[in-house]
């Protein structure tokens, strides 16, 4: 037997939120996911770990893309793709000490085709991360999407921009179904960490 969802059976007005996190994920799916340089920074990233991971390279083996929520932890990928393009750059560093410059370029050189993108996707997730630290912090109120669109600011790249609207719209659509007053939880995140608190472990 199908079961009614909970708001169609109750007997009071039940307020329906979409889930901020999920939303946001597939946002993100679609800003950069979509992208056809990042699919190909992806695809490089899986085949330079598999060369490196057992040789003198491996300490700079590229970090490993999480099968879970992988469009919300993309830091890493930045993170590591940044330090790969600043060692190119400067191979007088004492982290390449030891290292045959023509082996590390062989290896990591195609990192530099991508090197107008990375200020883009990581611009990107810091839009992300804003969101998520907000949401988690002052949950969703009349308001709230104005006070996103300001701690996010002014961005500079179209991509960004246009990520950082479909956000703000999202929390905008959202509160406007909220009494006045009223504050909200827009995550099931929440009953998660209540778990943690109970049994020590989230399930």
């Amino acid at each position: 037997m199908v079961q009614k969802p909970y708001a169609e059976w109750a007997y009071h007005d039940v307020v329906v939120q979409r889930d901020a996190t999920h939303y946001a994920a597939t946002q993100m799916k679609s800003t950069p996911g979509k992208d056809e340089k990042f699919q190909q920074v992806i695809s490089q990233m899986g085949t330079t770990r598999s060369l490196v991971q057992q040789t003198e390279l491996g300490f700079l083996s590229p970090p490993t893309p999480k099968n879970k929520a992988r469009f919300m932890n993309l830091s890493s990928i930045i993170l590591w793709m940044t330090m790969m393009l600043w060692l190119l750059r400067n191979p007088e560093s004492t982290s390449l000490v030891g290292i045959a410059l023509s082996r590390f370029h062989e290896k990591f050189g195609w990192i530099e085709n991508y090197a107008d993108q990375i200020p883009v996707w990581r611009s990107c997730q810091y839009v992300i991360s804003t969101y998520v630290t907000f949401w988690n912090e002052q949950y969703l109120h009349h308001g709230a999407s104005v006070k996103l669109a300001g701690k996010i600011g002014d961005l500079k790249y179209p991509e960004a921009c246009k990520f950082r609207d479909r956000l703000v719209n999202f929390i905008l659509e959202s509160e406007s179904t909220l009494q006045p007053g009223e504050r909200l939880p827009l995550s099931t995140q929440l009953l998660v960490c209540s778990t943690c608190q109970v049994h020590g472990t989230c399930v």
